[in-house]
């Protein structure tokens, strides 16, 4: 009986990982309270994981990079510019972007405009706060290239799990394209 027990405590908790932690919010009820005014995404332009020429970050990317942009993921996998903002000479940066939004893809460009990193930023912070991007390499930008693949494949934005893709990316997959 004890093991039992045990057994439906560990399936409810795996299956409650399974869930969709993003669900809902303001890609759902934009109207919503928390999903009105900006919230501060800081991160950092890297040029780590090798010297990709396909906006897959590298070498050299940090110094190229002069703007961040943040754009929304829409269900045909299309980005829709939402901010834009400078990135420091040391690669940092700190763009405002819409509050309590699922998977944003923050891009690094050079002056031309050319993508050279990215990352998926899971979920902006509610209005008035902050929240840390993951720094932009070379793995994370194939992570925000295959997001945005999946979604203009015909996943749902709801149903691509970026934590499961996060942890099917390795550095070394992302180093080789």
């Amino acid at each position: 009986m004890r093991h039992a027990y045990l057994l439906t405590i560990l399936i409810c908790l795996a299956l409650a990982g399974c869930a969709d932690p993003m669900g809902g919010g303001c890609d759902e009820d934009p109207s919503a309270a928390e999903c009105q005014g900006t919230s501060t995404a800081n991160g950092r332009v890297t040029d780590a994981d090798g010297a990709q020429t396909r906006s897959f970050g590298g070498e050299g990317t940090a110094s190229a990079a002069t703007q961040v942009q943040a754009s929304a993921i829409a269900s045909d996998g299309s980005l829709e510019l939402l901010a834009e903002a400078d990135v420091q000479a040391d690669g940092s940066y700190a763009i405002e972007v819409p509050s309590s939004r699922d998977r944003l893809v923050l891009a690094a460009v050079d002056g031309s405009g050319e993508v050279l990193a990215s990352a998926i930023h899971e979920r902006s912070a509610p209005p008035g706060e902050s929240t840390d991007v993951t720094p932009m390499d070379s793995e994370s930008s194939l992570e925000a290239e295959v997001l945005v693949q999946m979604i203009a494949e015909g996943t749902a934005p709801a149903e691509a799990n970026y934590a499961d893709l996060r942890a099917r990316i390795t550095t070394e997959m992302a180093i080789a394209v």
